[in-house]
């Protein structure tokens, strides 16, 4: 985190830095990584494109995976695996991506409307909703 940080960035890292119950009963050296680790990816989540809600979702999701990793951690002192778990955690927190309907579907693609069964089409007949081969 060497770069020059935004004030929104900042304010990031200190909410994760500030939260006493982050890393609940670790050791120093367990918590140490997984809060350098959550602090950075706050500061990317924090960047001046993404909107407010944005952020706090994925600070909430954040902080969720380090308390996941801080409650079932036991007695795993690796940092590089600590910030795995976290990672990983954060991942499997992350909504999955809403596919978006593209407009104009050509007709071809599209269930016929009516009962939801299909339709049968004879060759040359026009199709329901749009043009037939020819």
């Amino acid at each position: 985190m060497g770069e020059k940080l935004t004030l929104r960035q900042e304010m990031a890292a200190e909410r994760l830095m500030e939260d006493e119950g982050l890393t609940g009963d670790l050791l120093d050296e367990q918590a140490a990584p997984l809060i350098r680790w959550a602090t950075e990816a706050a500061v990317k989540v924090a960047a001046p494109e993404a909107s407010e809600e944005e952020e706090e979702a994925r600070l909430r999701a954040i902080v969720q995976a380090v308390r996941q990793v801080a409650q079932s951690a036991g007695d795993e002192r690796d940092p590089v695996r600590l910030v795995a778990l976290a990672e990983a955690a954060l991942a499997a927190l992350r909504p999955a991506r809403r596919v978006r309907r593209v407009r104009g579907t050509p007709s071809r693609f599209r269930a016929p409307r009516g009962h939801g069964q299909a339709v049968p089409v004879r060759r040359g007949q026009r199709r329901a909703g749009g043009a037939g081969r020819r």
